[in-house]
């Protein structure tokens, strides 16, 4: 009788050493799919961290560049910043060529020194409360002289200080010094006022028109 072959389902070498599977290969379907989602996240363009780096690079970005603007804001900047320096330099020009007399005046009033610079910084940039000695002189000058006194007082020792040192500086008969009650400092002031001569209110609306910033 002829013995049958038996089946056996053990592969063939199963019992045999294997050579190990060459460094990186992929031993299973699953190894497959983790490895190709790591790919996609490091090959993604949206990736957090991409965007990340992209807002720091902003952040970096040099003040003092000088990059040019966005067209829509360029030209408008470019011509304000054109007119502001054209003003400053006019007006420093003006001031230049000005009477000695009137910028001392000036200098006087913003309590700075007399030169065209620090002149043209304290009209352009300055505190034009300065100028408020001028009006208030004026004011009282205009006024009747019996009631001088009156409104000189009403508007306080401090500005009755501001407008006796106009008067020293325009050379008026006043004294150096604005001592004694309120009621007489404000005397002072109103007769001082009113002995303005014509030369004398010509040079206060001289100043007023040199310290426009226009």
């Amino acid at each position: 009788m002829t013995q049958q072959p038996t089946y056996d389902p053990t592969p063939a070498g199963a019992g045999e050493d294997q050579p190990p599977a060459p460094y990186g290969s992929l031993h299973s379907q699953a190894d497959a799919a983790e490895l190709a989602s790591d790919d996609d996240l490091t090959d993604d363009p949206d990736n957090d961290d991409a965007a990340d780096e992209d807002a720091l690079d902003g952040d970096d970005q040099d003040p003092a560049d000088t990059s040019p603007l966005p067209a829509s804001a360029a030209p408008r900047r470019v011509t304000s910043n054109r007119a502001l320096v054209r003003r400053v330099a006019v007006k420093a020009a003006t001031i230049n060529s000005a009477p000695a007399d009137h910028r001392a005046l000036l200098a006087s009033l913003f309590g700075v020194e007399d030169e065209p610079v620090e002149l043209t910084v304290a009209i352009m940039a300055g505190d034009r409360s300065a100028l408020a000695a001028i009006t208030d002189l004026e004011q009282i000058a205009d006024e009747d002289p019996f009631e001088a006194g009156v409104k000189a007082q009403e508007k306080g020792r401090g500005r009755m200080r501001a407008m006796h040192q106009l008067l020293v500086a325009l050379s008026q008969d006043v004294p150096a010094n604005l001592n004694g009650s309120d009621a007489k400092a404000a005397i002072t002031i109103a007769r001082a006022a009113h002995r303005l001569d014509a030369d004398a209110r010509a040079q206060l609306a001289a100043v007023v028109d040199l310290a426009r910033r226009s």
